[in-house]
């Protein structure tokens, strides 16, 4: 993780890359969170393989450029960080991580899918109105 602030703006964990590691996670959530992050990679974030995961790690400058900019609360709330990092031009890197799955979760399947999908399409509406600011291309990298 040292290494990160030299490499990237924003660094995010990604449970998808060669390394990555999941550790008790029933097939159905693992098909569900591919499912989200396929239609969230074709109509707002492609080429990153895994917004969802919760572990991110900002500079001090794309902290203080993104997150007053940010709109969203919920569940989604990561795709809007990512999606205006995206317009910023900020770099993301995405990290390989050992993931474990909570049997404890606050998600539930249903209710929360319908929700998060409702908030993606509002987050790609602002973001292609160019609500937040200027349209610029992110790079996304892997670290392998």
């Amino acid at each position: 993780m040292e290494a990160v602030p030299d490499r990237c703006d924003i660094a995010i964990a990604s449970r998808e890359l060669p390394g990555s590691i999941r550790v008790d996670e029933p097939p159905y959530r693992h098909w569900m969170g591919r499912g989200f992050n396929w239609l969230v990679r074709l109509t707002t974030l492609p080429g990153i393989s895994d917004t969802q995961c919760g572990f991110k790690m900002f500079s001090a400058a794309a902290a203080e450029a993104i997150f007053p900019r940010v709109t969203t609360d919920g569940w989604a709330f990561d795709i809007e960080v990512l999606g205006l990092a995206r317009q910023m031009g900020l770099r993301v890197l995405e990290i390989p991580v050992e993931w474990h799955y909570g049997a404890v979760s606050r998600v539930s399947p249903v209710r929360d899918t319908v929700g998060m999908t409702r908030e993606l399409w509002a987050i790609r509406r602002r973001l292609r109105s160019n609500h937040h600011g200027e349209h610029t291309r992110t790079r996304t990298r892997h670290l392998r």
